[in-house]
């Protein structure tokens, strides 16, 4: 149950930003009607605009920060002398798909990773960004909830799905908040990754077709034979190299890093490059 409380508390702030209801326009309305200054009307604005504004950001970093609290009780709870998958959580039957959710020794400090720096990306945009405050926020809470999704996921096909999910909010992210050369590298950065990635889904269909199923405890009991294994090997090596990236691969990353808003390259450093593990 805590896995899934991880997934959805970042979910849930995006629900109350996206519905809070104060709106700083029928106020002023009724103290334009009041004062007809100028002056007086433009102040009030901007204070009710930068109200609402705060009210946003905070709401994002308490949620974040409430994520971080589950994590720590979930790392607490943890038995780190078991090599089995913990907290493990399956849901058959959901839309005619197989979720299956878990963290294991390695996971555990990842999911713990995605919690500590998505609070502290909120912080480092925290008086940089006055503009699209909800776009923003909404973006780093979906991207915290997905790159959670990536480190439980124990069906590799799940694993892909979420992989691939994250490459939209950071293409909107670089795209609005980036700088001069934005569009640019937001295309960059979703066309290679996008392009190397199709390589990984190639070899998980080719592990679904042999065996029948992508789950990670089955596929790790299978034994391919040699010609497969090149395959499988080379299609997740071109994947990941280009998500890594290696030398030669790496056009996409200094475009990325260098128009990106800060909290984006802290979460581009610090959690998605760690995907590769």
């Amino acid at each position: 149950m805590l896995l899934l409380v991880l997934l959805l508390i970042p979910v849930l702030g995006i629900f109350v930003i996206l519905t809070d209801m104060f709106n700083p326009s029928g106020r002023l309305s009724a103290v334009h009607s009041q004062d007809e200054g100028q002056s007086l009307y433009s102040e009030i604005s901007n204070d009710l605009n930068s109200l609402k504004i705060t009210r946003i950001k905070f709401t994002a970093l308490s949620a974040s920060i409430a994520n971080l609290f589950v994590s720590l009780i979930i790392f607490i709870v943890f038995d780190f002398s078991s090599n089995q998958f913990q907290f493990v959580q399956e849901y058959h039957e959901v839309n005619d798909f197989h979720i299956y959710l878990g963290v294991d020794g390695i996971s555990i400090y990842f999911v713990l990773l995605t919690t500590i720096i998505t609070p502290i990306a909120l912080l480092s945009n925290w008086t940089s960004i006055s503009e699209n405050v909800k776009s923003f926020v909404i973006i780093m809470l979906l991207l915290e909830s997905l790159l959670l999704a990536v480190f439980l996921a124990l069906d590799i096909l799940l694993f892909y799905i979420f992989f691939e999910s994250i490459l939209p909010p950071l293409f909107i992210l670089i795209g609005l908040f980036g700088s001069s050369n934005k569009v640019r590298a937001s295309f960059y950065l979703f066309l290679y990754t996008l392009l190397g990635s199709l390589f990984l889904l190639l070899s998980i269909l080719t592990m679904s077709s042999i065996m029948g199923s992508t789950d990670f405890d089955a596929l790790a009991k299978t034994n391919f034979n040699y010609s497969t294994q090149l395959f499988l090997f080379y299609g997740i090596f071109i994947a990941f190299a280009v998500k890594t990236p290696t030398i030669f691969l790496n056009t996409w990353l200094l475009k990325a890093h260098v128009e990106s808003p800060l909290g984006g390259s802290i979460i581009l450093a610090g959690k998605l490059l760690n995907i590769r593990f």
